[in-house]
């Protein structure tokens, strides 16, 4: 009997050790992602999935709020980033409904307790998640002692968004790096997509760095001159 109870406890302890050894082991690769840092926000940029569709984590530095945007796949790294960094996600906010951008989105609420946001019109293209509730054009989402404002882009699908802090946008897939989103899947507009990519163009200023759903970001002055020269 003492034996038995012996085993069962260097068994436990085992298991302890191992818990232990696989926290550490779970640290995201510093390779996987990318950190900007000198803007009010910081971001950090994490390629998921097949695809490679960014998702993005912002935050304030000094209060360290943050919110993830498009957790499109890979739900643990997204979770382990954001617990690596001692940041409090409090919103999740999705740029559009297409699953490359939204699969992950209820396993990282679920992780963090963050509510999901999205236009309203998109919601009818979400999978395997529900919003907790619907933005508006012009919208102000704290961030810590910063703001993302809303500006609907529609043109990829109807209910697209691009979301524009002090020096930055998150485009989604309204405006790439050399390029734009699709508009050949159901809701999609060439023309509400080229009305949306020039608001954007003329009315952010040049130096402002643009974080697309998918490649490296850039710049809308850099964006502005290859699509008027085109």
């Amino acid at each position: 009997m003492r034996t038995m109870r012996m085993s069962w406890l260097l068994m436990i302890l085992g298991l302890l050790f191992l818990t232990g050894c696989s926290v550490e082991q779970e640290k995201v690769d510093p390779n996987s992602y990318h950190k900007f840092e000198g803007l009010p926000l910081t971001v950090l940029n994490i390629p998921v999935a097949r695809f490679k569709s960014n998702c993005y984590i912002a935050y304030d530095p000094k209060t360290l709020d943050a919110v993830v945007i498009d957790p499109g796949g890979e739900a643990e790294k997204i979770i382990s980033l954001a617990k690596e960094n001692k940041l409090k996600v409090k919103k999740i906010i999705l740029t559009h409904g297409h699953g490359d951008h939204t699969k992950a989105a209820s396993e990282v609420k679920k992780a963090t307790k963050a509510e999901v946001l999205i236009h309203s019109n998109d919601a009818s293209i979400l999978y395997e998640i529900t919003a907790d509730r619907f933005l508006t054009d012009g919208e102000k989402i704290p961030v810590g002692g910063q703001t993302l404002t809303v500006v609907c882009t529609p043109g990829h699908t109807p209910g697209g968004i691009t979301l524009v802090s002090e020096g930055l946008a998150f485009t989604g897939d309204t405006l790439f790096n050399c390029g734009m989103g699709r508009t050949d899947l159901p809701g999609g507009s060439k023309e509400a997509l080229d009305s949306s990519i020039k608001y954007l163009l003329f009315n952010l200023p040049p130096s402002t760095r643009i974080f697309p759903g998918h490649k490296t970001d850039s710049t809308i002055g850099a964006e502005k001159s290859r699509y008027f020269s085109e």
